[in-house]
């Protein structure tokens, strides 16, 4: 039958070309099933290749994704093959009876097309968000992972708009199709009844697509949150108990919560402005992703809390970590600004009650999530969101240098006499060597054993501390005997200091002065930290030829290159003078470079990494005596070895040394050698400090100094009765040594800690002693409000 008669409401026939819709629906039913059939092709050829992945990836977060993208893989499969199986209606059958199977056709597909989001994009988007998340945390490359997130979004929301539109373009080809609606006295075909059935029961399960919207656009920033925040706990607490746990993730959920709630607003409350809602939780989610990675990934590398500067700088960024404070504030007012917009666009549509209830919602879940973990046992900076402690802790530093910039300090070295024994001086400071780590341990690793055989003939401090674990702050220690800033960037980036260094004091008497790293000249701001100590010379690896050498971390070659700019410099002096060389081959990256072999140290890859490298620095500080040795000045040459700090890695909850209290950081190898004057060797037995490296020194030269213009006392005396050490960050950490007992303070983060190291010298069984715990936290304070 070619022409279809039908009836009108006024009675009168409507002819239609019946044999025209044919053709055009079996053209129609063609296109799908090529379609159907390349994309089953695809996912077929997808799921070996994903099932490969599997056996080789061994992170779990990252197989998760895999079989997330496994089931969604067979997901689609399975609905464009079931979609298959409703073809049109066979063309002999009669004119009511293929109207009816063609309504019931077009009407499926539709519901395919209807629902990608839930059977196809949706689990393809989270399975691909997943998996590069757990690659990301892995492998520490989370600057680029809001890209790919943002990206997977964009793809997923590419789809969903395809599919509508084909979705549309059915809906018009249903319209076209006539009614073909029974007589009064006929009876509705069978296949007509049930398609029609089917298309009312689908029609209630069809999902408000706001909801969708929502939904793909946060995921992203949810996988990325909360599974980072999950590994962040597995990583550094890994004996939290269920309860302990939960009270850990609480704070995340809830700031998390308060995201969804801004969403909801935005998107689902908001129906008359549903584009522009979308696009505002876009740039929302994206830009959350920004701030959020180098936080999450610097907390990850250092188990630690990580402030916005310290995260630039990890990921490279010198001229944002220059001005930290400003680059995250920005953020933090183009954050309120989105926000401030998606709550207005909900408040302008039909749901006014329900957007500004749930706006009101999120910012009590925000200041819940402040509050941080209940107990005790949790660090404060693990449970809470990053950018939320962030915004607590890093926010107001700009007030916190102008209280440092006016409080008083001290004076320093007010006078050096003339040395009447004028020696040469050369100081090797070793990036991230703890005592620890070297072979002057007793319990230690064979890694360092020229520095061991070096130390039966020097001046060895076998309990030395530093006051503030970080390198500039260990120069102004060692080479300025006074105490640095406990917090704050001051000494490489602002006025020239308000006291007086070795350097610019034997300048002063004739000494010639350099300065070799084999660092970058701007990493951790060299150039500016050796102009104030009063150095005339000052070479980084761009002054040096890198030909042959390797990278040892993200800023610095291996430390031998400063050996053939070393001799050039040294075969050119005539009279006294004070060099300096920071080796950096152990800072973090721990490349470990191949000049001098790997070996196997400890389980560990990157603690093992980190090991080869102090062992490379031990070859270096060899090489580097056999050259004054060889030119005829080590005889006359007092050489001063000294770690900045130590390193952690997971001996406690914090790894790296920012803010790290305990021993693997706070104790440093410390010796001086000096040819001839200790053969036999010599131990500076009790608490010895950074801070005495410099009145040391003067002894040596028997150079005078103003009584009360260091803060530490010669190696060759009495110990200190008390040391004080305080972290990087202001109230993070810091630590207390007397001889009997170290006592710990972590300003509320967490509960203080009181050790007895003659007895428990890895600090695993803290004292139950209030009273002396107590008064060493009053002792502490004290000390610690004198040097913000």
């Amino acid at each position: 039958m070619d022409e279809l008669e039908l009836w009108q409401e006024d009675d009168e026939p409507l002819t239609v070309d019946l044999a025209a819709i044919r053709a055009g629906s079996e053209a129609l039913d063609r296109k799908v099933r090529r379609r159907n059939i390349l994309e089953i092709g695809v996912g077929v050829v997808m799921l070996p290749l994903l099932g490969m992945a599997l056996v080789d990836v061994d992170v779990p977060l990252a197989r998760l994704g895999l079989l997330i993208l496994v089931a969604a893989v067979v997901l689609v499969i399975a609905k464009l093959w079931t979609g298959g199986r409703h073809p049109l209606p066979d063309p002999s059958a009669d004119s009511a009876t293929w109207l009816a199977g063609s309504r019931a056709y077009l009407e499926h597909q539709i519901r395919l097309l209807r629902t990608v989001p839930f059977w196809y994009a949706g689990p393809i988007v989270l399975g691909c968000s997943v998996f590069t998340t757990g690659l990301s945390v892995d492998g520490g490359e989370l600057s680029s992972l809001p890209a790919y997130l943002a990206a997977y979004v964009l793809v997923g929301l590419g789809v969903v708009a395809l599919n509508v539109r084909a979705a549309r373009a059915l809906e018009r080809e249903l319209a076209a199709l006539p009614p073909a609606e029974p007589r009064e006295d006929a009876e509705e075909p069978e296949a007509g009844r049930g398609a029609r059935e089917e298309v009312a029961e689908s029609g209630r399960r069809v999902p408000d697509k706001s909801w969708l919207i929502l939904l793909l656009i946060q995921l992203p920033y949810w996988v990325l949150v909360l599974g980072s925040k999950i590994g962040l706990l597995a990583k550094h607490l890994p004996g939290l108990g269920p309860i302990a746990f939960l009270d850990a993730l609480w704070p995340q959920l809830l700031a998390l919560t308060a995201v969804a709630l801004i969403g909801y607003v935005g998107v689902v409350s908001n129906r008359r402005f549903l584009v522009a809602g979308a696009v505002a939780q876009v740039f929302l989610i994206v830009l959350l992703c920004v701030m959020q990675s180098p936080l999450l990934y610097g907390m990850d590398q250092s188990g630690s809390a990580v402030r916005w500067t310290l995260a630039a700088w990890w990921l490279q960024w010198n001229e944002v970590a220059a001005d930290g404070s400003w680059y995250m504030t920005q953020r933090y007012i183009a954050v309120a600004c989105v926000t401030g917009l998606t709550v207005f666009l909900g408040a302008m549509g039909p749901n006014r009650a329900r957007a500004l209830g749930a706006a009101a919602l999120a910012v009590v879940c925000l200041l819940l999530s402040a509050a941080g973990p209940l107990g005790s046992t949790v660090p404060r900076y693990l449970a809470q969101d990053a950018l939320v402690y962030v915004y607590l802790s890093d926010l107001d530093i700009e007030e916190k240098w102008q209280r440092m910039r006016d409080r008083p300090v001290h004076p320093g070295i007010q006078e050096l006499g003339p040395p009447e024994r004028p020696l040469n001086i050369a100081v090797v400071f070793l990036e991230s060597v703890g005592h620890g780590a070297t072979s002057l341990a007793a319990d230690g690793p064979p890694t360092t054993p020229f520095l061991e055989e070096l130390a039966g003939r020097s001046l060895v401090a076998d309990e030395a501390y530093v006051v503030v674990p970080s390198t500039y702050k260990a120069h102004i220690a060692a080479l300025c005997g006074v105490e640095p800033y406990f917090t704050g960037d001051r000494e490489i980036y602002d006025a020239p200091f308000d006291f007086d260094c070795l350097p610019e004091l034997l300048g002063a008497h004739g000494y010639d002065t350099a300065y070799f790293t084999s660092s970058s000249r701007e990493a951790l701001g060299w150039a500016h930290l050796t102009k104030h100590m009063g150095y005339a010379t000052f070479l980084g690896h761009e002054d040096m030829d890198t030909t042959g050498f390797e990278w040892a971390n993200m800023w610095a070659y291996e430390d031998d290159i400063m050996l053939a700019p070393s001799r050039a410099w040294l075969e050119e002096r005539t009279g006294p003078f004070l060099t300096t060389y920071m080796a950096c081959a152990p800072h973090y990256e721990y490349l470990a470079t191949t000049r001098y072999g790997q070996r196997a140290y400890v389980a560990d890859e990157q603690h093992n990494r980190y090991l080869n490298a102090v062992h490379y620095t031990d070859r270096f500080v060899e090489n580097l005596i056999d050259q004054y040795e060889a030119l005829g000045l080590a005889d006359d040459t007092i050489f001063v070895i000294v770690g900045d700090h130590g390193e952690g890695f997971g001996e406690h909850v914090p790894r790296q040394h920012n803010a790290v209290p305990y021993e693997e950081v706070l104790r440093v190898p410390l010796l001086l050698h000096l040819p001839g004057e200790w053969p036999e060797g010599h131990v500076a037995d009790g608490l010895r400090s950074q801070l005495d490296i410099t009145p040391t020194l003067a002894s040596l030269l028997q150079s005078s100094l103003a009584a009360g213009s260091v803060q530490g006392q010669s190696l060759l005396g009495s110990p200190h009765e008390r040391l004080y050490t305080s972290c990087l960050y202001t109230h993070t950490c810091g630590a207390v040594h007397t001889p009997e007992r170290k006592f710990v303070h972590h300003f509320g983060d967490r509960t203080d800690e009181l050790f007895d190291l003659s007895q428990d010298p890895r600090e695993t069984r803290p004292l139950d002693e209030r009273a002396r715990s107590e008064q060493l936290r009053g002792d502490f304070l004290d000390w610690y409000a004198g040097g913000l």
